[in-house]
Formats: C-alpha cells, sequence, structure tokens
C-alpha cells in the first residue's frame, strides 16, 4: 500500500476509551481502493502528544484515468494518557487535529451552487422488531373462513439529503464518494451498531463537500412501524 496524494482533513473523537479518527484525502486518478489509516508505533511517546497516522491506499494497477478524487477512511485508536492529538500524513503534506478539532489543514476549492433541489439516497435500511398486534379478523375467501392475525415491524432508514445543487451535480458526487468507499463505511457501521457511526458519517459528508462546495448534506435515520395482516 502506498501513501495516497494529499489529506485534505482530519477529525477525532473520544468515546470512551477509544479514539475513532476519521480523514479526508485525495488521489490524482482513478483505480485506487482500500483506503486505510495505519497508527505509528512507537518504543517511547512521543513528547508533543502527537499519533502519527499515515494515510494509505492499494494504488491502481493497469489502465487508469488522471483525474482528482476524492478517498476517505477511518480508524479507532486506543486513548492514551499522552495522546493530545493526530497527524495524519500523506504523501505532500499532512493534517494535524486535536480533541476540539482544531486543525492545520490545506484550503479546499468551494464551488458556489445556487440552485435549491434537494438529492436524496436511502444508505441502507433493515427490519427489526417483528411481532404481533394482538389485531385479528375473520376473512372470508371463497366457501372457507380463515382468522386472520396483524403483524408489525420496525424499519429502520439511514436516509442522505443534499440540498442546493443540481441533481446531476449531487448524483456525480455521490458516486464519487460511494467509489471512495465513504458511502459504505456509513452503512457497515449503522448496521452494525458500531461507535463510530458519526465519524463515518463525518467522512462522508467531507467527501460529499470536497466535490460539491456549498451545500446542504444530512444524514437522517428515519424508522417507522410497517403494520400487515397475515
Amino acid at each position: 500500500m502506498d501513501l495516497i496524494d494529499d489529506v485534505l482533513g482530519a477529525e477525532l473523537f473520544q468515546v470512551k476509551n477509544v479514539t475513532v479518527v476519521s480523514a479526508l484525502g485525495r488521489v490524482n486518478s482513478t483505480g485506487w481502493s482500500r483506503p486505510t489509516l495505519l497508527q505509528r508505533i512507537y518504543l517511547q511517546p512521543p513528547a508533543n502528544g502527537i499519533q502519527e497516522i499515515d494515510f494509505v491506499a492499494s494504488p491502481p494497477s493497469g489502465q487508469v484515468m488522471s483525474v482528482q478524487l476524492p478517498i476517505a477512511a477511518f480508524t479507532e485508536i486506543s486513548t492514551q494518557p499522552w495522546l493530545k492529538g493526530i497527524e495524519v500524513i500523506s504523501a505532500n503534506g499532512s493534517v494535524v487535529a486535536d480533541f476540539d478539532n482544531k486543525q492545520t489543514n490545506k484550503k479546499l476549492k468551494n464551488v458556489v451552487l445556487t440552485t435549491r433541489d434537494i438529492s436524496k439516497w436511502d444508505i441502507v435500511s433493515f427490519e427489526d422488531s417483528i411481532q404481533p398486534t394482538g389485531g385479528s379478523k375473520l376473512v372470508v375467501d371463497g366457501w372457507s373462513t380463515r382468522v386472520s392475525l396483524e403483524f408489525k415491524k420496525l424499519k429502520h432508514h439511514l436516509v442522505l439529503s443534499i440540498s442546493g445543487p443540481s441533481p446531476s451535480d449531487a448524483s456525480r458526487c455521490f458516486q464519487q464518494a460511494l467509489n471512495a468507499g465513504a458511502v459504505a463505511a456509513v452503512a457497515s457501521v449503522y448496521l452494525t451498531g458500531g461507535l463510530a457511526l458519526q465519524a463515518a458519517i463525518n467522512v462522508l459528508v467531507a467527501t460529499l463537500t470536497t466535490c460539491l462546495g456549498q451545500a446542504t448534506i444530512q444524514v437522517n435515520n428515519h424508522s417507522e412501524w410497517e403494520y400487515w395482516w397475515t
């Protein structure tokens, strides 16, 4: 695995004794895969309290297209008593962030978008809590009569909405985030109930913001009961 070209931003959050680190970077061609944040191991804790982390990915093989694309990753590290912040390192620079998420990074290019279209994607959904409601009724089916029972199940949806850009721009940037693994990371953590969900969402929002510039991006969790009769 190789260092990616540039790191654009990083955040860290402390959850109990675990620190969740998320980072957004950029590569200069298609074909990069498996973005990973690799923690450097020390014989002695660093004097400045900054944990160095390499932002790496599997480089492309074969024919590629030269284009700048976002790439994102997150990881969990143990919260050591000496830990004050992290430095995420790429081939062409680094970003330092502390627990207040004050960071030193490169400027991002913003594109001003004036349309007010709203685009939505159902990132992931699942069902649970299937149970009878206690309702019943008689159903006449031809010459026979049967008892029909009412059931319900709880449906959960994680919905991404982008307000501002045109639907075509929103779709293009969503596809970039999909290719960078940012959407899959959110879906995976959401389904497994991981503590890093907010960090994964932050990576996704940062990836989309880098692509879109000015936009309102939200990821909302919706749950509703669905009823049916047997």
